[in-house]
């Protein structure tokens, strides 16, 4: 019930989804963290526009992000799969890579991004 929240709530439950957005409904979310204030709203809301089929804004944007002063480690992580899924295996390896470097033994999506990266590299 996505469409019954706001602010921060919208940005949790649009995170919990993300892999079942897509078209429209995943633009319409997008456009509505547009007006969410915050890191994670912007990160979410990238998202949301790249499985609208916004790929290439988001990804540009996503990695923005990335060369920013003080980027969480998810960054690297979201940034590594969205240009993975493009196909461009360098790069993406490259933000897995740093995500791995940032991430701590038992962080979120590691196992995730070790797997990833090996299916990169062969």
């Amino acid at each position: 019930t996505y469409w019954l929240q706001e602010g921060s709530d919208l940005v949790s439950a649009t995170e919990d989804i993300l892999e079942e957005l897509e078209g429209a409904v995943a633009m319409w979310i997008a456009d509505w963290l547009g007006e969410v204030e915050g890191v994670t709203a912007e990160r979410v809301r990238l998202l949301a526009m790249y499985q609208a089929g916004q790929r290439a804004d988001a990804i540009e944007v996503m990695k923005e992000i990335a060369a920013g002063k003080k980027p969480k480690k998810v960054v690297f992580w979201w940034l590594g799969r969205m240009l993975a899924r493009d196909g461009k295996k360098k790069e993406a390896s490259e933000a897995l890579e740093r995500f791995l470097a940032k991430a701590g033994k038992k962080a979120a999506w590691r196992k995730e991004a070790k797997a990833l990266l090996a299916e990169i590299k062969n």
